[in-house]
């Protein structure tokens, strides 16, 4: 029944085969509370306001639950105000810091490029720890690209940028 359950909610499904589905729900009270709540879920979310997430928690859902639990630890009302979100995303985004130079010119060149750009395997250590410590996200969504975690992504540009006038001879 789940295989067809999705065709079958959105009035899709064969009608022998829809017909034959309510012939089951009508004499399986387990099935028809199944359907129910999953048709309510459907209503619920199309009455819901769209809620764009701001950018800085765009990254790892490890790093969103992260902020998450730093908002809750910093709160016991709701809504939560402003202030207490923007100390959690501070919170979790200076986990993430201080970065070398030789790492935010990386980066940033991964920002801007959306590649890895690995020039050789002499560095593949450093990839892996970009991508396991999240300061570098791999995304599948069509083809594989990269990006800077959101979170950190305006100090990587900007910390490139210092270290870039410095090996120029400019004061950053």
């Amino acid at each position: 029944m789940r295989a067809l359950l999705s065709e079958f909610l959105d009035r899709t499904l064969h009608w022998r085969t829809s017909r034959s589905l309510e012939a089951h729900l009508e004499g399986c009270p387990p099935c028809r509370v199944f359907v129910a709540s999953i048709e309510q879920t459907i209503l619920l979310y199309r009455e819901r306001p769209v809620v764009d997430v701001p950018a800085h928690v765009r990254g790892h859902l490890r790093d969103l639950l992260h902020i998450l639990a730093e908002v809750l630890l910093r709160t016991d009302t709701l809504p939560v105000p402003p202030a207490t979100v923007e100390q959690a995303v501070d919170q979790v985004k200076n986990e993430f810091l201080p970065l070398a130079d030789a790492d935010a010119i990386w980066l940033d060149r991964v920002a801007r490029t959306h590649k890895a750009s690995l020039e050789g395997t002499d560095r593949l250590p450093d990839l892996a720890r970009f991508l396991d410590t999240h300061l570098m996200l791999c995304y599948r969504n069509g083809h594989e690209w990269y990006d800077v975690h959101p979170l950190i992504a305006d100090e990587v540009r900007e910390q490139a940028e210092r270290a870039a006038a410095r090996s120029n001879g400019t004061p950053g």
